[in-house]
Parts: C-alpha cells; structure tokens; sequence
C-alpha cells in the first residue's frame, strides 16, 4: 500500500489551517496600519516637563500649564477634515478649531 497520497494530503491540510489561521491577524494588522495613518495626519501629543503640561500639534506648541489632572490628547481626520484637542482631564483646554472636542467623542 502507498503512503505517499496520505502524506500529501495531510501536509496539504497542515497548508491549508496555517493559512486560514494567519488571516485574522492579517485584518487586525491591516486596521492597526489604518489607525497608525490616520493619528499620523492629526499628530498631537503632550509632554509634561517640571510640572508643566506642553501640548504640541504638528511640531508647534499650542497650549503650556500646568495641569491638575493627566493631559491627554486626542487627534482624528474625518471627511477630510482634522479635528485635534487636548484635555486636562475631563476639562478642554485647547482644540484646533471650535467644536473640534465635541466631534471627537
């Protein structure tokens, strides 16, 4: 009796789960590749140096405290258009254009 049909198609089914298996990971990566450009083309973000909080939008620094909570900052391009705004907790103490916070929550 030949083994050989047996083998081959258990290597061909070893193939195939391997393959099936990979593409989950491949759409989370395609999404984290998409999120990645998106913060890419609003780029904001906070450095906080002795206490004071420096919110820096597209290399420039827009806003300087001090805060009394953790700054955050939160950035989004929808239709086109670039919403950016920076937080002192729940309070907003910068955004880009007005009403920028409301559309990014």
């Amino acid at each position: 009796m030949n083994m050989q049909p047996f083998v081959i198609r258990g290597l061909l089914a070893c193939v195939c789960a391997a393959g099936l298996a990979a593409l989950p990971l491949h759409a989370q990566n395609i999404s984290k590749i998409k999120q990645s450009a998106r913060n890419a083309v609003a780029a904001i973000s906070v450095k906080v140096h002795n206490g004071r909080s420096t919110v820096i939008y597209k290399g420039k620094t827009v806003w300087t405290g001090k805060a009394k909570t953790q700054v955050s900052a939160k950035a989004r391009s929808v239709d086109g258009k670039e919403y950016a705004a920076a937080y002192d907790g729940p309070r907003v103490v910068w955004e880009n254009t007005k009403g920028a916070a409301k559309k990014l929550q």
